[in-house]
């Protein structure tokens, strides 16, 4: 629901407001009832959440249960839901998310998080809690978030570990892929606009850029192949996903340099 804070959650509405606007009265009447229908859609699972996993991350419909992702609970339902009560005047419950999740939330947690999923979830549905509600209590607990989301970049190539511990810092999974390196730049650009903190934005940017304008392709191959990082390897060469392994593999198997420990990419 949150995915895209800023394109999605105000573009959408706006282009819809512009569509009711200008249709006919006649046309308006099935679309109204389609949006009631996702609205009661919503609602329905909503209520779910709110009756039997309420301070979890999601529902478990069948069982009637609530799951956690990690051993803490990321309230992961109704961060990524908040902006969308919003938008659909949803007061009541949007006010209960938001009392959860201002009470409840923190990121201070000693385990690691897979950083691409924790980034389009938790901290795209915080900024976007703050583009549309204005506390500015969701834009601490997005900066918090993404200050213990940054040791995940310290990488030679400038891509990110695939997890990093949020109480510690520590990175591990050296195994990613430029699709979700490529899509932090969205949440990471925005909360280095919102907060006028320029690290966030740059780090996003030179995990995208930094191996594309290297003169020293050698280098970087050297730097994927120590780590038998090779997706990375791969995608940068032109191959394709399902090859990528392949790929990296034989581009490495030609390398001279192979002595560093497969553990880390730096």
């Amino acid at each position: 629901m949150t995915r895209f804070p800023v394109r999605t959650s105000l573009g959408v509405a706006a282009l819809a407001a512009c569509s009711v606007a200008l249709a006919p009265a006649a046309a308006q009447e099935p679309a109204d009832r389609e949006a009631a229908a996702v609205k009661q859609a919503f609602l329905h699972a909503w209520q779910g959440y709110e009756r039997y996993a309420w301070g979890h991350d999601e529902l478990l419909p069948v069982s009637r249960g609530g799951r956690d992702w990690y051993p803490a609970s990321f309230l992961m339902t109704p961060v990524d839901a908040y902006d969308t009560m919003v938008l659909m005047g949803l007061s009541g419950e949007a006010a209960r998310a938001k009392s959860l999740i201002l009470d409840s939330l923190s990121f201070d947690r000693d385990f690691p998080v897979q950083v691409f999923e924790i980034t389009i979830r938790e901290l795209g549905g915080l900024l976007s809690a703050y583009q549309l509600d204005g506390d500015p209590r969701f834009l601490s607990l997005a900066r918090d978030l993404g200050t213990r989301l940054l040791p995940a970049f310290g990488s030679a190539t400038g891509m990110p570990y695939r997890f990093v511990n949020l109480h510690t810092g520590a990175v591990s999974g050296p195994v990613s892929n430029p699709a979700e390196v490529g899509t932090l730049m969205l949440e990471f650009g925005t909360l280095g606009k919102l907060t006028g903190d320029p690290r966030y934005y740059d780090a996003a940017k030179r995990a995208v850029v930094a191996p594309a304008q290297s003169n020293d392709w050698d280098r970087f191959h050297r730097l994927v192949c120590r780590s038998h990082n090779f997706v990375q390897a791969a995608v940068w060469l032109g191959h394709s996903a399902p090859r990528a392994k392949e790929a990296g593999q034989d581009r490495c198997d030609n390398q001279s340099d192979r002595r560093v420990d497969r553990g880390s990419i730096d």
